[in-house]
């Protein structure tokens, strides 16, 4: 066996590793591999030509205090079940960490999928650097305030307000273009979209995804930065109108200035690259595909 760089012509090889790790529908699989999947970006253990361990290397930026820093996302670390307890995954995470220094990227950062892998991925070099706090929101018929009007529309669109509404953050990451035409995609691909509004205050979004009856809020933009009134009281006229929109009667979103906050995403930093402490508020990392 060995560690390489996936050829195009794996593709193949790859879905059937992804079905069988992860389960995801084929044409979840076909969506990622038709427009995020780069042979140098992918790395492999291969046994007789065939992908048995993969992860993803997906490029972004980390900005903090007006500068910006080469960084890579690992996604979708994943071993057939005939090849785990071999040090595979181990092996491709250190393969992972010498492409980073090789390409002068600053650090890499990656989503755990369960509790549990914090642990493993922590013993691996990693530590956790941004958490996230998560509220559910009930839709309210008799809402008594006025709600704003949605305008449905794209992250690519929003790129531009995405970036300052997160710049003050001590570290955040800063996808491109082309990664926010994907979360575009995998958003409409779960029946869901970005949804703009506009209040008194100024601009702001939801990005939404749909699962039965429930609304997920992946990524939201409050006009104001530090409500008086508190994030959850701030956001509540946006998700009823989210909610009634949806035709759904609950609500989860992530936010990142709640109080109760648990882990979300690990760093491992280059060791020539000095750790970024610049600014006060946390660090941001949203729109994983984990």
């Amino acid at each position: 066996m060995q560690i390489g760089f996936a050829p195009a012509s794996s593709k193949e090889g790859l879905k059937a590793l992804w079905r069988t790790v992860f389960g995801d529908p084929e044409a979840y699989i076909d969506l990622f591999l038709e427009h995020r999947f780069r042979p140098e970006q992918t790395l492999c253990v291969f046994e007789g030509g065939r992908p048995v361990s993969m992860l993803f290397l997906l490029p972004l930026e980390m900005a903090s205090g007006g500068r910006s820093y080469p960084a890579q996302y690992v996604y979708g670390v994943a071993t057939g079940p005939a090849y785990r307890g071999k040090g595979l995954s181990s092996g491709l995470m250190e393969r992972a960490q010498e492409v980073l220094i090789e390409r002068g990227g600053a650090l890499s950062v990656l989503v755990p999928a369960q509790p549990p892998l914090f642990s493993f991925y922590r013993k691996r070099g990693y530590e956790t650097e941004f958490s996230i706090s998560r509220i559910s929101y009930r839709a309210d018929p008799a809402f008594p305030g006025a709600l704003p009007e949605l305008r449905e529309t794209s992250l690519a669109e929003l790129e531009p307000l995405r970036n300052r509404a997160f710049s003050a953050s001590r570290l955040f990451g800063r996808w491109d273009r082309e990664a926010l035409r994907y979360q575009d995609r995998e958003s409409a691909f779960f029946g869901g979209c970005a949804l703009a509004f506009e209040t008194e205050e100024g601009e702001g979004y939801a990005l939404c995804v749909t699962a039965g009856e429930r609304v997920l809020v992946k990524e939201l933009v409050l006009p104001a930065a530090n409500p008086p009134e508190g994030w959850e009281a701030a956001a509540a006229p946006l998700f009823e109108a989210v909610l009634r929109r949806a035709g759904a009667k609950e609500l989860s979103a992530a936010l990142w200035e709640g109080e109760s906050a648990v882990p979300f995403a690990m760093t491992r930093w280059n060791p020539k690259t000095k750790k970024i402490l610049t600014g006060e508020a946390k660090p941001y990392f949203s729109l994983v595909l984990d």
